[in-house]
């Protein structure tokens, strides 16, 4: 309502009460929309309306950050899926080199590493 005559009005000082000021004066955070039809008149608050934007950018902002951390995790998980395979793959070239070189002969090391590597492959299954 307006601070003179208990309205909004265009006349007067365009100011409603409880915003603080003096008579005659308009805020600039205020815009008053008066409709022609009904004899209203409509207040946007702008520094309102601009408090709920920034928080809504905010949300939306943390939203997609989100969204981005889902995707390159699970773009992440992909990739080490095709490591393991890739790993898995040289793991079994050692253990066919190993057991080649066990099966002409040569012992000690060869003997101790491909048993410890057939544990290992056991384990990690």
């Amino acid at each position: 309502t307006c601070c003179c005559c208990s309205k909004f009005c265009s006349e007067c000082c365009q100011q409603p009460r409880g915003r603080g000021g003096r008579a005659g004066e308009r805020h600039d955070w205020l815009v008053y929309f008066e409709l022609f039809e009904g004899g209203g008149v409509m207040v946007v608050d702008i520094g309102a309306l601009a408090g709920w934007l920034g928080a809504a950018a905010v949300v939306g902002a943390f939203l997609f950050g989100a969204f981005r951390l889902l995707m390159r995790l699970e773009k992440l998980e992909k990739q080490m899926a095709h490591r393991k395979e890739d790993v898995e793959h040289i793991l079994k070239a050692l253990l066919a080199c190993l057991d080649g070189l066990h099966q002409q002969g040569a012992n000690g090391n060869v003997t101790k590493q491909l048993a410890e590597l057939d544990a290992y492959m056991i384990e990690s299954r």
